[in-house]
């Protein structure tokens, strides 16, 4: 018997996800036992009947994002009621360095370390984005594969090649890209249409220096809703855009560093900062009294131009209102509170 009601409240599971399978740890007992799942509807299956076994009135699963190895079987415990927390590697890494001594690293024992990570550090719990952001999001990433996958043919067919035959399969592969583009790009904004309230958030970010509708969908799917985020700061830390400093005494290190965070969404905002700047918006004063101020880096400044920028994001969709050029500007001279 693993356990009875009376004896078991909460249950933490700390799972180390594959694309192939997933080990899970239950923090019970002296020796915590261990299973492996296979990753699909199957393991999923057999997964809770041997959670459930344990009879506890809770049960908290976390795991860490693996470039969407976890997505699954997330939205499945999810479904199923469980708590469920997605760890950033980063803060797993340095948990595990923080036990001073070597072992081998299995998927065994990552799967011990995150159950016992949840278990000290209680982290967040996390909930899904709507269907609907999520097929954005889907949508959104797979063009951009499209895209850096036509770029690198471009660049292939730059090259002379003394066979006609390979020239002319270049051209077609890049011919096919374009056609797939033409053919996604429709399916994007006809499910953009089909959502009210993602067309009225595309429309209003596109009011926004240097955010045209490509820039804006992206945005928009991988931030999600705005009503996930309670503060302009929690939509910056889920951007990663609250960097941390990398300095000790007179060593000044690498400067800033984005060890957590969607490395997706700050791409996203890195390229109409630079439009903003370049056309200089009211985006360009601010960074402008931010190198008044004494930063020198162009990542720092950079940096800190998305940051404001995400946080402007979060003020105008929350509230449903359009950017407003002299609002900015009067925001900004606001002088900062304690």
């Amino acid at each position: 018997m693993l356990g009875s009601k009376s004896m078991i409240t909460n249950l933490q599971l700390g799972a180390d996800v594959s694309e192939q399978w997933f080990d899970v740890c239950a923090l019970r007992g002296k020796k915590p036992p261990v299973m492996r799942f296979n990753n699909n509807e199957e393991g999923y299956a057999a997964f809770l009947a041997w959670a459930n076994a344990f009879e506890a009135r809770n049960i908290h699963i976390a795991m860490e994002h693996t470039g969407g190895c976890e997505t699954a079987f997330a939205l499945f415990c999810h479904a199923k009621n469980l708590k469920v927390s997605l760890l950033d590697g980063f803060q797993v890494a340095r948990y595990r360095e923080s036990g001073g001594r070597a072992k081998a690293k299995t998927d065994q024992q990552d799967a011990k370390l995150i159950a016992k990570f949840l278990k000290e550090r209680r982290p967040a719990l996390w909930s899904p984005h709507p269907e609907e952001y999520r097929i954005l999001t889907e949508f959104v990433r797979h063009r951009q594969d499209l895209v850096d996958s036509k770029k690198a043919w471009i660049c292939r067919s730059r090259k002379a090649s003394p066979s006609p035959l390979v020239a002319a399969q270049r051209d077609c592969q890049i011919a096919v890209y374009d056609e797939q583009l033409k053919a996604l790009q429709e399916a994007i904004l006809e499910h953009i249409k089909i959502h009210p309230k993602i067309q009225a958030d595309v429309k209003r970010l596109c009011t926004l220096p240097g955010v045209a509708e490509v820039s804006a969908i992206r945005i928009l799917a991988e931030m999600g809703p705005v009503g996930g985020y309670k503060t302009p700061r929690e939509l910056a830390l889920f951007a990663g855009l609250c960097p941390i400093a990398d300095q000790s005494g007179k060593s000044k290190g690498k400067g800033v560093f984005f060890p957590y965070g969607n490395r997706q969404l700050r791409n996203a905002l890195y390229m109409p900062v630079i439009v903003a700047m370049r056309e200089k918006s009211a985006l360009f004063q601010f960074t402008e009294r931010i190198r008044a101020n004494g930063a020198k880096s162009n990542k720092t400044v950079i940096t800190a131009a998305m940051r404001k920028l995400i946080q402007v994001i979060h003020g105008m969709l929350a509230h449903g209102i359009d950017f407003d050029h002299a609002r900015f500007l009067k925001d900004m001279k606001k002088p900062k509170q304690a």
